[in-house]
Parts: C-alpha cells; structure tokens; sequence
C-alpha cells in the first residue's frame, strides 16, 4: 500500500468515527396534508381536570384531577429547576431563614407565583442551588409553600420546605408546618422520560406520577397562574386563568389573525417565527362577555403549532360549552398541514 492511500484509508476512517459520535437530525418525510379534525376537552364546570392532548393522534392521552400535586422537579440531565402547580393558583414566600425548625408568621408576606412563559430563570423557587461551584453550593434557604386552593376554592393549607441536596438523579427535600412540627423529608428521583416528576404534601408527603411521556403530548389543558395588569394604573396581579400550555419539550407555537382559517396552508406558514413561551396559546381564545354572562371564543384566532414530531398544524377554538350548555369544555378544530 503506498503513502497516499494509506492517508486516504486514514482520513476516511477519523471522518466515519467522528461522525459516528454525533446523533442524526430526525427527518420530517415529505406528507400529504391531514384531514380537519374537531375535539372536545371535559374538563368540566368546575375546571376540575389537567388534560394531555396528542395532535397526531387527536387524543386526549393523560388526565389527573389538578390538585394531586404540589411540586414539579426538572426531569432533564444536569437541571435542578422546582415548579409550583399554578393549576391551584399556588404561591411562594422567602423566609431569609435557614433554620426550617424556626417560626414564621405569614402576615405581611411577599408572595411569589412561577410566570406563566415557563422561563425557568423567573421560577418563584430561584436559584438554591450552584452546580458550577465545586463542591455543588446550596442556598439552604426555607421556603414557605402555600398550597393554593382546590377546585371548590377550598384553601389547602402552607407548609415550610428547605431544597438541601441535589445529585443529578434525586433531589432532597425537608418540610414542616408553619410552627417547625411534623418534621418529614422525601427523596424524589427523576424520570428520564418526563419533562417533570411530581410531589404533594398530602399524606405525610410523597412522590407522585403527574404527567405522560415527553414525547407523547403537545398541549396541556389546564387552569394555571398569570399576571394580568388592572384598569386602573396598570397594577399587576396574579390571577388563574383556564388555557392552554405548550409541552416545553420541542413543541412551539404562533399566533394568526385576520386571515381566513381555510386558507392557511404550509405554504403561508412554513417560516412563520414560532414561540416556546409554555403560555403562547394561553387563555385569550376566549373573552368573558359581561352583557350575555358567558364565555364568547375567539374563532378569528388561528394559532399554529409545531408539534413534538416536528409536523405544523393550524388549530381554531370554535366552542367552549359542551350540548348542555355548561362551560369548561373547550372545543376546538385542527388540520395537520
């Protein structure tokens, strides 16, 4: 064998190992547009439910009453992200203290809620941990969770929690109540395969299923938590709304209007700038009218969505009451395009 073929042999080989080490861009394969397709959500009068919907199977694939959970943790690698479940309009209070067997009276109290965008640097929770320090740095801060309230508007109670250990498979937590009794603590382990495993507080505390597969849904009908801003001076303030929330793993969306649903087709959107705010459908496909004392939905909102397999759709809300006429069953129809 001469010198150059050797190098040829040579080069050839680094090349096909080093591309070996990098994971191949999924490919959407050229498709027929889909069939308009209209779904029902029974989240009931009461808004009762969490639903998790799958467009490509034009499912609703996963449904929990909202209030079984307390707390969300990051599922992905190297994340320490904690969420509270803005569903019962959940809120959050920083005590300055490190001592969760230490009182603390509530009166006066800061309240904090998770944004609605999902924009983990805003979380109420914070920054309790630094992970680039060596060894890992923890804040030791105590929180005081205040559970929120259920869907009859029945308060659920507070608790104190202190975040105190992280290892990049479990998160360590401690929790009392609010006089420093019933002192408990809970190891949560993530789930690789969730974007967010769960924990409440209720029966001494435990680890909790709270949603499917990150692969497997693109919109979470639920109530959630969102600022809204008054008539009068523009005062911001917390409010729960029912809407619709954007799986934050790969799905995005946009926001048409004045153009005719109909019309709209891969071609109109296909570089349409898309969104990852987790609220980017949110509530506003609906309007309360206070003339009529119903809810009156936006049909001229067209809103586009690139779902979890990377196929576009166009979805319009056109109803939000089921044939009885009671509200919290938002209709909607959709087409793959």
């Amino acid at each position: 064998m001469n010198h150059r073929n050797l190098i040829y042999i040579t080069f050839f080989l680094g090349l096909f190992i080093l591309t070996s080490c990098f994971k191949e861009d999924t490919m959407v394969l050229p498709h027929k547009p889909g069939n308009a397709l209209t779904a029902q959500i029974d989240m009931t009068e009461n808004y009762k439910y969490q639903i998790y919907f799958n467009l490509s199977t034009d499912s609703a694939i996963y449904s929990q009453v909202k209030t079984i959970w307390d707390l969300g943790f990051d599922c992905a690698d190297s994340t320490w992200q904690i969420i509270l479940n803005s569903a019962k309009f959940m809120k959050l209070a920083r005590t300055g203290k490190t001592n969760l067997s230490d009182h603390f009276d509530t009166t006066g109290t800061k309240w904090l809620f998770d944004p609605s965008s999902g924009n983990p640097d805003s979380n109420s929770v914070g920054k309790w941990l630094d992970i680039a320090a060596d060894p890992d740095t923890y804040t030791n801060a105590v929180y005081v969770i205040d559970r929120g309230m259920d869907e009859n508007g029945n308060k659920l109670g507070a608790k104190k929690v202190q975040f105190y250990k992280w290892d990049n498979q479990h998160y360590y937590i401690r929790y009392s109540d609010l006089d420093g009794s019933n002192l408990d603590s809970c190891i949560i382990t993530k789930d690789p395969t969730k974007n967010y495993t769960g924990f409440s507080f209720s029966k001494n505390g435990y680890q909790i299923e709270i949603e499917p597969e990150r692969n497997a849904w693109d919109l979470l009908f639920s109530q959630y938590s969102t600022t809204l801003y008054t008539d009068q001076g523009g005062i911001p303030t917390p409010y729960l709304v029912l809407g619709v929330i954007l799986n934050p793993n790969a799905v995005m969306a946009a926001l048409l209007t004045g153009v005719d649903f109909n019309k709209v087709d891969f071609e109109y959107v296909k570089n349409l700038p898309l969104s990852t705010r987790k609220d980017m459908i949110g509530y506003e496909w609906k309007k309360y009218s206070f003339t009529s004392g119903t809810y009156e939905v936006q049909t001229q909102n067209i809103y586009i969505i690139k779902d979890t397999h990377g196929y576009l759709y166009k979805l319009r809300f056109i109803s939000f009451y089921n044939n009885n006429g009671d509200k919290g069953y938002p209709r909607f129809e959709f087409v793959r395009l």
